[in-house]
């Protein structure tokens, strides 16, 4: 073969292997590894909002019950301000 007829397959085999070469073999399995620990993650973010959310409604209607006991009106503050202070 002449040298013009060994160029492009060289340059083909050179650029296969470079491929490969930047592909891994165990790339696989860690990528596969890396989003299951993500989705572990996202799932525990997730509850603990839940939780966070349950735990924010618990402290509102506790403020609301505290409110109706003392009197006071949704908007209206539990402590006044002195007669003479500016507002």
């Amino acid at each position: 073969m002449k040298r013009s007829a060994w160029t492009p397959a060289l340059i083909l085999v050179t650029a296969l292997a470079g491929g490969c070469a930047s592909f891994p073999a165990g790339q696989d399995d860690t990528t596969a590894d890396e989003i299951r620990q993500l989705k572990a993650r996202v799932l525990e973010l997730q509850r603990k909002a839940a939780v966070s959310e349950v735990e924010l409604a618990r402290l509102r209607q506790q403020v609301s019950d505290l409110e109706t006991q003392v009197g006071g009106r949704r908007g209206e503050p539990l402590v006044r301000r002195p007669a003479g202070a500016a507002a």
